[in-house]
C-alpha cells in the first residue's frame, strides 16, 4: 500500500506513555562534547535520572497501543498490538508487556521487576507457545517491527554510570545530554543510550540508542502530546532503525489509570489544552 504522508511528516496527533521523544536528525556520529570545566557546572547524571523517574505516574497505568511497522518505501509491513502494566510508585518499577498479533494472538511477553538493591530483573516468553526463556536481549527488535523491550520498558532510566555530557536544544526546548552505559549483558550490541532532559521540568525529549563504534542504532521520536486529566502523555511514538531506515509507529488507543478508563472508546471527552511551556501540537518532520 502507498506510504501514508501525514504519518511521516506533519500533522501532529497526541501523547501517552509518560515520557516522549521528539523529532530526531537523520543517522550521524555522536555530537562533540563541551570542555570539562563546562560539564562540571551542570546537574549530576545519575540526578537527572532520578528526577526524571520522580516525574512517573504515581498510580498503576494499563496501555493499549497499536504497533504498525513500515519500510523505508513508507508501505505498511506489519501490525502488532502491546499491552503494557505499568507501576512506577515510589521509584519502583514492575512492569508486564504483552505483545501480540493483529487477531491477539500472543507473540511476545516481559516481565519486569526492580529489585530491593536496584537491580532489575527480567522475565521473558516468546516462541510459538510463548515459553519462558533465558536471560532476554533488550536491544532485540520484537516481532518485526522496530520496537524493542528496551524501549517499552524505559530500562535506561534504572541503569548505573549516567553522566551528563553537554546541553542541547530539542524542539526549541533547552535539554541537558545524558549518556548512560549499557550494563553488561543488558542489551546485546547496544554500547550506551543518549538521552536528552528537558532543563525545566525534567521530561525525556529525544533518545538514541548507539553501538560499540558510536554508530546510531536507532531512534526514537514522539508525534504529539495529550493530556489525561492531570497527565500529559505520549500519545503517538516512532522508533526508526539505522541504516535500514525501517520504522514503527506506536499509537496509543487506551489508557486506564488506576483501573479508571481515560483515554479510548467509552471514555470521557478530553477538551483540548495545549501543553505548558512547550509547543502545542507541533508538527514533527521526520
Amino acid at each position: 500500500m502507498p506510504g501514508n504522508p501525514l504519518l511521516r511528516g506533519g500533522a501532529a496527533v497526541a501523547w501517552a506513555l509518560g515520557l516522549g521523544w521528539p523529532a530526531w536528525a537523520p543517522a550521524a556520529a555522536a555530537p562533540a562534547e563541551p570542555p570539562p570545566a563546562a560539564i562540571a557546572t551542570l546537574p549530576a547524571g545519575p540526578q537527572l535520572l532520578r528526577e526524571v523517574i520522580a516525574g512517573l505516574p504515581q498510580e498503576p497505568l494499563q496501555i493499549k497501543a497499536r504497533l504498525e511497522a513500515y519500510n523505508r518505501l513508507d508501505d505498511l509491513d506489519k501490525v502488532r498490538l502491546a499491552v503494557m502494566d505499568l507501576d512506577w510508585r515510589g521509584g519502583a518499577l514492575k512492569a508486564d508487556y504483552n505483545l501480540t498479533d493483529a487477531f491477539g494472538g500472543p507473540l511476545a511477553r516481559l516481565e519486569v521487576r526492580r529489585q530491593p538493591d536496584g537491580a532489575l530483573a527480567y522475565t521473558a516468553y516468546g516462541g510459538p507457545d510463548v515459553k519462558p526463556m533465558a536471560q532476554p536481549d533488550l536491544s532485540r527488535p520484537l516481532a518485526g517491527t522496530d520496537l524493542t523491550w528496551l524501549d517499552l520498558s524505559l530500562s535506561f532510566l534504572w541503569w548505573p554510570g549516567a553522566r551528563t555530557i553537554g546541553t542541547e536544544r530539542v524542539k526549541g526546548r533547552p535539554c541537558y545530554v545524558v549518556e548512560v552505559p549499557a550494563p553488561a549483558g543488558a542489551a546485546a550490541g547496544c554500547a550506551a543510550v543518549r538521552l536528552w532532559i528537558e532543563t525545566q521540568v525534567r521530561v525525556l525529549m529525544q533518545a538514541e540508542a548507539y553501538d560499540a563504534r558510536g554508530e546510531r542504532l536507532r531512534a526514537l521520536r514522539v508525534k504529539s502530546f495529550k493530556k489525561l486529566q492531570d497527565l500529559w502523555m505520549v500519545q503517538d511514538l516512532e522508533v526508526e532503525s539505522y541504516p535500514s531506515r525501517h520504522w514503527t509507529l506506536l499509537r496509543v488507543v487506551e489508557v486506564r489509570r488506576g483501573g479508571r478508563l481515560v483515554s479510548g472508546a467509552g471514555a470521557p471527552a478530553a477538551a483540548a489544552e495545549p501543553l505548558p511551556a512547550l509547543p502545542p501540537n507541533a508538527p514533527v518532520g521526520r
